[in-house]
């Protein structure tokens, strides 16, 4: 168990088919591994672990002299070390700043913490008219005689319980998944009147905590994404109550101030966790350049970049001074969705914001005269849209991480391979939207609701008793069916190796020596290639492969030429990116 794993001993969930397991102790998330118990479950005394070390366990059938006849499959291996915490180093991501590099590939768990009604009732169910947000369902049930607020929360409890359970998290580890975007609506944790005081006694992290626990036991980081803010950030049915967007207001400040208490009460519950990677602190702030607010776009920029400067400030700065004092953690910024987003996002430098992660959405939807959404485009449009996007980018001037924390292929394999394959080649880290979702069949999600002719939850009308049998039905084992296409693909790109950031070369008389960093993997690697060649030779024509440890010398070149070089890194699953492009002149 994380938990347990965090105080220093090694625990592991009991498995009714295995009488004996066997515990593995490793320098590396990939060995070398060495026995350090084969016995039952569970160790008298406890079973210590050591800071720094990689745990992993599987079970065993042995017989009477200790010898294994079978065993299952081993588990994610576990880290031990309470200040392995990731953290930004210039445009990368590494472990405890300087460490081995990481990068994110994951998916959005999206409709679990807040119901969008297209992903819960389907796209096409007229039951949408009736509730259109998460909101307008909550109120339903609130405000009947034989439900209200207790029985409410119940239900809802009720539904996350059986939306996301631990064997989801098993799905995800299966796929190399090593990160979740977790959508979150302040509601789960503390609700607000309709005057914006915080109502309950106390914030509740429970329903949250039971995620980021399966996800730590499976290696899998968890990254707070706040859906739906106090006040709601814009007029989008995604952020919990449709058409609201009281956030931005600059004439009432009583949502900002509740989002800052709810992003120090968060801060303040897991600034020691190291699987949760950072705080997501605005989804899609896209109320700020409402002209019913600042009429002027800039206007609506700086309030943004404003509010993210006052949640920064109350996640970093001391107890003393009013913070949470986490250091720790990412910080992560959206921008707001539109034809420049790098503009919509200032130089962190200006702010003096450190450790930082820079977050863009990248749909390739068509839209008709009156901006609403009509299609979406085909391969080429898609090639042309992401070229324009990925053009604009500032990461080079602005020296962040950056993410792709959403985004769709829609029904084109080819276009989903485009997204995933481009992100890895620029060292972006990336989740796709999303785990599941109730249209059967549909390319949003790798879960489709099997069960999608089944009779959907009336939140005016049905009891207590058909809501919660209703709600039963959202589980993923029983009633949602795999998208296998779009999990192999998804799970390959996830599995590839990560970019190499930092190629140099050293020249020499005849020779360059070059040097690298281990790029992010799921598995072991097997070799790295080599590219180089001259500008007369033709470009990275010559190919040299190395099985050495993130360096490699090239002989037999010519001096006074200058040489480029590129290197990759393979896996098991295949070839990863190539690395930025090192330059070197060999001389005497």
């Amino acid at each position: 168990k994380e938990e347990l794993i965090q105080q220093g001993v090694v625990d592991w969930t009991f498995i009714p088919q295995a009488g004996s397991y066997e515990i593995q102790e490793g320098n590396s998330r990939f060995g070398a591994w060495k026995r350090i118990y084969l016995g039952t479950y569970k160790v008298p005394p406890p079973l210590w672990a050591t800071q720094g070390k990689w745990y992993r366990v599987r079970p065993v059938r042995q017989n009477t002299s200790g010898t294994i006849l079978e065993a299952g499959v081993f588990s994610p291996a576990i880290l031990w070390d309470p200040a392995a915490f990731v953290k930004a180093n210039g445009t990368a991501l590494r472990e405890k700043a300087t460490g081995p590099l990481v990068s994110l590939r994951g998916v959005n768990l999206g409709n679990a913490f807040l119901l969008e009604p297209w992903m819960f009732f389907g796209s096409n169910s007229s039951l949408e008219e009736d509730f259109p947000d998460d909101y307008s369902m909550t109120q339903a049930l609130t405000t009947r005689a034989d439900i209200g607020g207790e029985k409410a929360k119940a239900l809802k409890r009720h539904y996350q319980q059986t939306y996301l359970q631990e064997e989801d998290m098993d799905n995800l580890a299966r796929m190399g998944i090593n990160f979740i975007r977790l959508p979150m609506y302040y509601e789960t944790i503390r609700s607000l009147s309709d005057n914006g005081q915080w109502q309950d006694t106390a914030f509740d992290f429970s329903a949250l905590d039971r995620i980021v626990e399966y996800c730590g036991n499976r290696g899998i980081y968890v990254l707070l994404d706040l859906h739906g803010a106090p006040g709601g950030q814009s007029k989008e049915m995604h952020t919990g109550r449709k058409g609201y967007n009281k956030l931005f207001d600059p004439a009432n400040e009583i949502y900002r101030e509740r989002l800052l208490e709810l992003w120090k009460a968060i801060a303040l519950h897991y600034k020691n966790d190291t699987t949760v990677i950072g705080y997501d602190l605005l989804n899609e702030p896209f109320g700020a350049i409402t002209k019913d607010y600042y009429p002027q776009i800039t206007d609506g920029y700086q309030a943004l970049w404003n509010l993210y400067d006052r949640i920064y400030d109350v996640i970093r700065d001391p107890l003393a001074s009013g913070g949470a004092s986490d250091s720790n953690h990412l910080i992560v910024m959206e921008s707001i969705p539109s034809d420049n987003d790098w503009d919509t996002l200032p130089n962190p430098a200006v702010y003096g914001w450190n450790n930082l992660m820079y977050q863009f959405h990248y749909y390739g939807f068509t839209f008709d005269e009156n901006g609403e959404i009509d299609g979406t485009m085909n391969y080429q449009e898609t090639v042309t849209y992401l070229n324009s996007k990925l053009s604009q980018s500032k990461q080079s001037q602005y020296r962040v991480p950056v993410l792709v924390g959403e985004f769709n292929g829609f029904n084109d394999a080819a276009i989903w391979e485009l997204h995933m394959g481009k992100y890895n080649g620029l060292g972006w880290s990336w989740s796709q939207w999303s785990y599941k979702v109730h249209d059967y069949p549909s390319e949003w999600g790798l879960y489709n609701h099997s069960r999608y002719s089944h009779e959907l939850a009336d939140f005016n009308n049905d009891s207590y008793d058909i809501l919660e049998e209703k709600l039963k039905s959202y589980d993923t084992a029983g009633s949602h069916t795999p998208n296998f296409s779009l999990i192999q693909s998804v799970s390959r790109y996830a599995k590839l190796p990560g970019y190499i950031p930092d190629l140099r070369a050293t020249k020499g008389n005849g020779l360059v020596s070059l040097q690298w960093s281990a790029p992010y993997s799921v598995t072991p690697l097997t070799q790295y290639r080599i590219r180089y060649g001259t500008t007369a030779s033709g470009l990275f024509d010559k190919v040299f492969t190395d099985n050495a440890v993130c360096g490699a010398t090239i002989t037999g070149l010519q001096n006074g030429v200058e040489y480029r070089f590129r290197v990759e890194a393979v896996n098991a699953t295949g070839t990863g990116p190539q690395s930025n492009t090192a330059r070197a002149t060999p001389s005497v």
